[in-house]
């Protein structure tokens, strides 16, 4: 008899529903024991065993088991275990709830074989991330949690059109590769791409990042783009567009990043272009270049989730003021400076083991554009993750803040993820032999480790160089205006005057349309007056009766 083996996505979302109703000092022990739950289940014997479910005529598969979603999944548990332990020091039952909800649609998502229950675990963890943007309480934490539902709202009513449209070109709903130049898999794609964050779309990213809680922040980071990217890998690989697509997310939002002031949005512009990167092996599509984008995906997880942790955790606890705060938290600066490092691609590090297979496979394909932005990325991340944001926050001018540093369990939660960065970096064979594709790559050779320290050295010379001379350009506005800037400003005064001026004719018809109605009431006032049998007691009524007597007086005579 055959063990079916339930979705570790069900752990967290069974804590999530526990967690709605447990009193506050038994959350904690929940959120824990369904983050823990979840990596049980994916070490558990015999886990991948499952049937396919006949639903309304359609083969349901909730768990799938393959190398993708297997090193996906792994890295989403690892991921929301350390998520949780950081977020011990903050009891907030929104924040914890959407929290365990959010990351248990995502793994669920990264297990789910069909359609169908891929596109319900993803939009239950996006209206889970939403409430999780929410979990601030703040006005700007409110708006960028509503904005971010009208872009995750709109991409799950195209993933929905899209799987309508593949199912009733194919009878089917499997989730394997599909047809990016089918309608279907087109709607499909453009659902994922924004998910994403890709041009014209990002603005959500950077917009929940710098108005949420550290805890928040974190996931966020972590599991929308990194699922869509998991999506982009299941369904389209190979796809033209996502190379050149890929290379231009890459470096879009480099200079934004460097001329962003709030550290938080610098660092979610850094999310943006590491995504392109990633991209840019999905598009390139060969065994080297797709191992490359699911291991740079995965060191992703860690640093990004890490750099937010210790930004955010520093800038809530000294209340925005920056500078000078390694002095009261030196722990949490040392940790930031282990995420600057893998984000800069440092050898020795998480993300040189990702990036390194990446640019090598782009460049055996003789792409140079793609492999130029890769690189570029690489280097831009010293102004978004990299030196920038920890010098800022923990070594720049002081602002007189002195708070104390990260409580044990938050610390703890941070050194975990720095542990894992470390160890990835320093011993990169065990992610290389969980990749869906085998490969015997060897990072740490000569070359590889000469151009990147090369590269990380003179990206670190720039900016020295600029901090010195103090080159950055000054933005009233704390940074260049990004897309979002024409429905911010321009589209706001259009629809302003437009409802004014809609309000204005609305006036004016009522004023006419008052104006017709006092004419015709009197018109018709007039039409009765007239048509009412008139008084016989009246004078007026006599001489009319008079008139009418000799008028028929007149007219008998003259006919006798």
């Amino acid at each position: 008899m055959i063990a079916l083996s339930p979705n570790p996505g069900f752990a967290l979302l069974l804590a999530a529903l526990i967690a709605l109703v447990a009193p506050k000092g038994a959350r904690a022990l929940v959120m824990l024991g369904g983050a823990f739950g979840a990596l049980y289940l994916m070490f558990a014997p015999g886990f991948g065993d499952q049937v396919a479910l006949a639903q309304i005529g359609l083969t349901v598969t909730p768990l799938r088991l393959d190398a993708l979603s297997q090193v996906f999944g792994l890295g989403f548990a690892i991921a929301i275990a350390i998520i949780t332990l950081f977020s011990l020091y903050r009891r907030d039952r929104l924040e914890d709830v959407a929290l365990l909800a959010h990351a248990g649609g995502a793994i669920t998502a990264a297990f789910a074989g069909d359609l169908i229950s891929f596109i319900a675990a993803t939009q239950l963890g996006a209206m889970a991330g939403v409430a999780l943007a929410a979990s601030g309480r703040t006005p700007a934490a409110l708006g960028a949690a509503v904005r971010m539902l009208i872009w995750q709202g709109l991409a799950g009513l195209l993933l929905v059109v899209g799987a309508g449209l593949i199912w009733s070109a194919t009878g089917e709903i499997e989730f394997v590769q599909l047809d990016g130049t089918s309608p279907g898999g087109a709607v499909f794609q453009l659902a994922l791409l924004i998910m994403l964050g890709a041009p014209l779309a990002h603005v959500w990213v950077k917009d929940v990042a710098a108005n949420t809680t550290p805890a928040a922040a974190a996931a966020l980071a972590v599991f929308p783009l990194s699922l869509a990217l998991y999506a982009l890998l299941r369904a389209f690989p190979g796809e033209p567009l996502l190379a050149p697509l890929g290379a231009v997310m890459a470096l879009a939002p480099l200079p934004f990043a460097a001329a962003a002031q709030d550290m938080r949005r610098a660092i979610a512009y850094g999310l943006i272009s590491q995504a392109g990167v990633a991209m840019i092996g999905i598009g390139a599509a060969t065994p080297l270049a797709l191992a490359g984008a699911v291991a740079f995906t995965f060191a992703c997880m860690f640093h990004n989730a890490l750099a937010f942790m210790t930004i955010g955790f520093a800038h809530e606890r000294a209340a925005g003021i920056a500078g000078g705060l390694a002095r009261t938290m030196p722990v949490t600066a040392a940790m930031s400076i282990v995420a600057a490092l893998s984000a800069l691609a440092a050898p020795g590090f998480a993300g040189f083991v990702g990036h390194s297979v990446l640019t090598a496979a782009v460049g055996q394909e003789e792409r140079a554009f793609a492999w130029f932005a890769a690189v570029a990325a690489s280097a831009g991340a010293v102004f978004h993750i990299g030196l920038r944001a920890p010098f800022q926050v923990f070594f720049g001018r002081d602002g007189g803040a002195r708070p104390a540093d990260a409580p044990f369990y938050t610390l703890l939660a941070m050194g975990l993820a720095a542990f894992f960065i470390v160890a990835i970096g320093a011993n990169p064979g065990w992610l290389y032999s969980l990749l869906p594709e085998a490969i015997n790559y060897r990072p740490f050779d000569g070359a590889d480790v000469l151009i990147q320290a090369q590269l990380v050295v003179f990206a670190l010379l720039a900016f020295g160089l600029i901090k010195r001379f103090s080159a950055y350009p000054a933005f009233s506005n704390g940074g260049l205006p990004d897309i979002d800037w024409l429905y911010r400003k321009p589209a706001r005064a259009a629809g302003r005057a437009i409802i004014i001026a809609a309000a204005w004719l609305n006036h004016a018809a009522q004023e006419q349309a008052d104006r017709v109605r006092t004419k015709a009431r009197g018109a018709l006032a007039a039409a009765r007056f007239l048509d009412r049998p008139a008084s016989i007691g009246s004078a007026q009524g006599a001489w009319l009766l008079a008139v009418a007597a000799f008028l028929l007086a007149v007219l008998y005579a003259w006919q006798a």
